[in-house]
């Protein structure tokens, strides 16, 4: 989670308003992916990651930095994503607020 933590920096400046997120998805130990949140309008973190992730995906954990967005704006909802593409843990470093 650190390594998602500090791979979030790199959403600033252009994420903004939205928070910078990073995704890291790692399969036994290693980490096979990564993404951080685009531009607005461009892709969340999980999509990126999932996007760069040219493994089986079976067995994936997803480390977010935020939870997975369970709504639809500007782009797609991050949670049902990564559920469809067969991601089934995730852990957060921290919930959004509501």
């Amino acid at each position: 989670m650190l390594q998602a933590l500090a791979l979030s920096r790199y959403a600033l400046p252009a994420c903004l308003p939205n928070p910078p997120v990073a995704c890291l998805l790692v399969k036994q130990d290693l980490i096979v992916a990564r993404g951080f949140t685009q531009a607005v309008g461009g892709n969340h973190a999980e999509v990126q990651a999932l996007n760069a992730c040219n493994c089986d995906r079976a067995e994936l954990t997803a480390y977010v930095t935020l939870e997975p967005c369970s709504f639809v704006g500007r782009t797609p909802s991050c949670a049902p994503t990564l559920i469809d593409a067969g991601i089934k843990h995730v852990v957060v470093a921290m919930l959004g607020l509501r």
